[in-house]
């Protein structure tokens, strides 16, 4: 099931009778025990992507007190379970990359959340009950790939962990990663994709978050002042908001450089090529990542040289004031090199 319609199953906002609430409805129905599921997996190809679901998609359970919800054939979330406190609340299931596990609301039955509890959830005809994990999964350290990059700098920063603890300023920080280019000084670029700002910010909070929260609107949403608080370590940090268009620019004359030295004939990686620079971590997926990847591998495959590399390089990083538009002495560098390239 896809995780975005997995977590989407039930609004983190609605209250502990929100599948009864359904049920009453006449929107779902509860199944009888030994009753047969409503839907069920095309048995045909049920192992591609091809698969059909045939019938529901949702239906309920029972187990005492306790209801839970099923979409697509697996338990998604239970209500009024029994949690390790004695007291009753609401618990989901996600899949979180390689972890699939349960989690309830870290205060309570409180929603939306302020953080997580991972543990497990066992049903039994009478009832449903959570219980903790005895070790919390914890956020892995963005690798450090040899080029500044924005998520690696973040993560030791105490000073932005401590403004994250309020959920607001989370989400004014995913609103800004979410859809903008950043730049550090003439050194480095970064971008990040909406389901990865959701998770980098999510990993900074070490709540029991995961990216889906924030892509799906899941927690309480920042203002603009929220935003202010968010990036203002960023900007001690060294890394700036590049406008919209100067990056469409870069990307532009970029991908007509490609277009043509691409077409080369591979060759000897030159003695002049030094360390890889393949992005890695959330640039991995990213426009910036991918105009960081070519020039590499352009690179490495002794495709370009090293004055080529260079004056592209300098374009991409907006050395010595390159506007891009031809005016200046870095653009008409790379203009006359890819002019050269044409005419072989």
């Amino acid at each position: 099931m896809p995780e975005d319609e997995q977590d989407k199953a039930t609004p983190q906002g609605q209250n502990a009778s929100y599948l009864r609430s359904l049920v009453q409805a006449g929107k779902i129905q509860i199944l009888e025990p030994g009753q047969q599921a409503p839907g069920r997996m095309d048995a045909v190809r049920p192992d591609t992507r091809d698969a059909q679901w045939i019938g529901e998609h949702k239906w309920c359970t029972a187990h005492g007190p306790a209801l839970c919800l099923w979409v697509r054939g697996r338990r998604s979330v239970v209500e009024n379970a029994l949690m390790p406190d004695g007291t009753r609340g609401r618990a989901e299931f996600i899949s979180m990359g390689f972890v699939q596990a349960w989690r309830r609301p870290e205060v309570g039955s409180k929603l939306p959340p302020d953080g997580w509890i991972y543990g497990d959830a066992f049903f039994s005809n009478s009832d449903a009950e959570f219980v903790d994990a005895s070790i919390q999964p914890k956020p892995e350290p963005p690798a450090d790939w040899g080029y500044p990059d924005l998520e690696v700098e973040m993560f030791p920063s105490s000073e932005l962990r401590s403004l994250l603890r309020d959920q607001k300023v989370a989400s004014g920080l995913y609103q800004l990663f979410k859809s903008g280019t950043w730049q550090k000084g003439d050194k480095a670029i970064w971008q990040c994709t909406m389901r990865a700002a959701g998770g980098i910010v999510a990993s900074l909070r070490d709540r029991g978050e995961y990216y889906v929260d924030y892509y799906a609107g899941h927690v309480p949403q920042g203002t603009a002042s929220h935003r202010d608080l968010a990036v203002a370590p960023i900007h001690r940090l060294g890394w700036q908001l590049m406008p919209l268009e100067v990056f469409e620019s870069i990307e532009a004359l970029a991908k007509s450089c490609f277009a043509l030295w691409e077409l080369r004939t591979e060759a000897a990686t030159p003695a002049w090529y030094g360390q890889p620079r393949e992005p890695r971590n959330s640039m991995a997926s990213t426009r910036a990542g991918g105009i960081l990847s070519r020039m590499d591998a352009l690179a490495k495959s002794g495709r370009v040289s090293q004055e080529e590399r260079q004056a592209l390089d300098d374009c991409v990083h907006r050395r010595a004031g390159c506007s891009l538009n031809g005016t200046d002495a870095v653009a008409q560098r790379i203009l006359a090199l890819r002019a050269e390239t044409q005419l072989r």
